[in-house]
């Protein structure tokens, strides 16, 4: 973008050459009218780029300006030296900008330095400097000839999409934190801590609802409810952010985000957004989520609390509430992954979890509540937290599985239209047999590589022999089981729809075709991180972060090495 603004201010200096070369003709114009007919166009060609050109002589503290005083916030040009502009720079670039300044002068290579300076009224700029070296009659150098570009914005928007991202991943994180603890003392504890650390505020507060104390506070998110105020009784700080926790639609209490009051300074900053403005949408965004990750883990800590089980099934209940992929080391190697969509920073309705029996069976379920927000990951925790007491009885049959599911889902779910979409099976580990039954999900993908695990002799199969309807339709058909076989050096993969939903390389939707194809020349089997390098893969063809969220399992059966009959000693 730099470089067009550059070549239209070019376009613009030159035009202006022109046309007055042509006045000249016809009115004999004097030089001195001519050079201020071409100083004026060319201040007009840099006031338009937001950009400031200089010339500077070796041994001379001054420079040769042209609307760079607008970028150092000076007075007139005259007045700006190199002094002006070395007063001006951010503290922290200052001895990088004197480095590759005077690098740039001692080799001869054309600078370029990124940088910020500070206005007087306390404003921090970025500028995107570049010079060629000016060379006298022996070719040595004499000078630099340059030119300045205000960046701010860009480097804005850069931060804004760096620090959205962030908070996504530190957000997404606090659930599982959040929902691993049982009692609410402890939830409103982390939850503090963790916001102090995610949101960056000097401390965090909770005002239970009934509390009635004066809040002063300004609503910025009519959707959410989350306020600002410059006032809370009681609290310390100069700016408050309150986020309610909601839960059923009542409110459960409010997360006080409080700022103190520092000495303002250029490189000071009491509060992530403008004093004339307000936090931008995916820092609202955030505290809405992490909101719902609190009123999420308040709902399953008071459902342990009140349910009067102490046994074997309570406690695989509690301990499965988020994904865990708990199979300890032999025959089958298991990976699992979780992302959320990062456009909505919202929760999301994927669910999965893996559990290992005594014997070394391995039972899994995925599954995908259909939308996404704080009810849809509830039920998605409610039904993978019921899955695990099923699957840890010893009843190795996936379709009875999701029966049971089907008529929890029917009880539990707060919308009539609600449906889930899931894969569920069992694997024994000797014999590689595998079992499972599919919801209206995508069908699991059987990777074999017979011989050798070398992609040239990799066989796809589909298994969609025990496909039947997502859960929650009211259908008449039910689940069944299908079975097929794990040889060794093969793996197992099924995902949820938000792995292939993305774009192509060709700006058109991935598909299931096309990523069964991507997997097909992808070394799943034998690779220890191997879902994490098949979802930057497909981010990376989509363009960026996956907008729906993304859950994958992969169950490994690697090649076992024979034993040496050499006993020599």
């Amino acid at each position: 973008m730099e470089i067009t603004v550059l070549l239209a201010a070019a376009v613009g200096v030159l035009t202006g050459i022109l046309v007055t070369w042509f006045s000249r003709r016809r009115s004999r114009l004097s030089k001195a009218d001519i050079d201020r007919i071409i100083l004026k166009r060319l201040h007009l060609a840099l006031d338009a780029a937001d950009a400031g050109a200089w010339e500077w002589r070796l041994g001379l503290p001054s420079l040769r300006a042209s609307g760079f005083a607008r970028l150092l916030d000076a007075d007139q040009d005259e007045q700006v030296n190199v002094a002006t502009w070395q007063q001006a720079l951010h503290p922290d670039d200052r001895d990088g900008w004197q480095r590759s300044f005077n690098d740039a002068i001692s080799s001869g290579v054309p600078w370029t330095c990124l940088h910020r300076v500070i206005s007087r009224s306390g404003e921090i700029h970025w500028l995107d400097a570049r010079a060629e070296p000016i060379r006298g009659a022996d070719g040595s150098i004499d000078g630099m000839l340059g030119i300045c570009v205000d960046v701010t914005e860009r480097q804005n928007r850069q931060q804004r999409t760096r620090e959205a991202a962030r908070l996504a991943q530190e957000v997404g994180e606090t659930a599982a934190a959040l929902t691993a603890l049982a009692d609410e003392e402890f939830i409103w504890a982390e939850a503090s801590e963790s916001a102090v650390r995610i949101f960056h505020c000097d401390r965090a507060s909770i005002l239970d609802c009934t509390d009635d104390r004066d809040l002063a506070a300004t609503i910025i998110d009519p959707a959410s409810g989350i306020a600002t105020s410059n006032h809370v009784a009681g609290l310390e700080g100069s700016h408050f952010v309150l986020v309610p926790v909601v839960i059923a639609d009542e409110l459960e209490a409010r997360l006080v985000l409080a700022w103190d009051p520092v000495a303002a300074t250029p490189t000071s900053s009491t509060h992530p957004w403008p004093d004339e403005g307000s936090p931008d949408r995916g820092w609202i965004a955030a505290c809405d989520r992490f909101a719902a990750n609190i009123a999420i883990a308040l709902v399953i800590a008071r459902r342990h609390k009140a349910g009067s089980e102490r046994d074997r099934l309570a406690r695989r209940l509690q301990a499965g509430l988020m994904p865990t992929a708990g199979v300890s080391d032999g025959p089958l190697h298991v990976e699992t992954i979780y992302q959320p969509g990062e456009d909505r920073l919202m929760l999301g309705g994927d669910f999965l979890d893996v559990i290992q029996l005594d014997d070394g069976t391995v039972n899994f379920i995925l599954g995908d509540v259909c939308g996404h927000g704080p009810a849809e990951a509830a039920l998605g925790t409610i039904l993978r937290s019921a899955w695990t007491g099923l699957a840890s009885t010893g009843d190795l049959n996936p379709a009875a599985w999701l029966a049971v599911l089907d008529q929890i889902l029917l009880a539990r779910r707060e919308k009539a239209h609600t449906f889930v979409t899931a894969v569920a099976g069992t694997c024994n580990p000797l014999s590689g047999v595998l079992t499972y039954a599919v919801a209206g999900h995508p069908a699991p993908i059987l990777l074999s590589d017979p011989g050798d695990a070398t992609l040239a002799n990799r066989v796809v199969t589909i298994l969609d022999e025990g496909s039947g309807p997502a859960l929650g339709l009211n259908s008449t058909m039910t689940p069944r089981n299908a079975q097929a076989v794990l040889p060794a050096g093969s793996a197992l993969l099924t995902v949820t729809d938000g792995l292939f939903e993305g774009l192509s390389a060709t700006g058109a939707r991935l598909g299931y075709a096309d990523f069964i194809g991507l997997v097909t020349r992808f070394p799943l089997a034998s690779n220890k991180h191997a879902l994490r390098q098949l979802l930057t893969t497909v981010s990376a063809i989509n363009g960026g972060p996956l907008e729906d969220d993304a859950a994958a399992l992969l169950i490994s059966r690697p090649f076992i090495s024979q034993p040496s009959n050499d006993h020599r000693a």
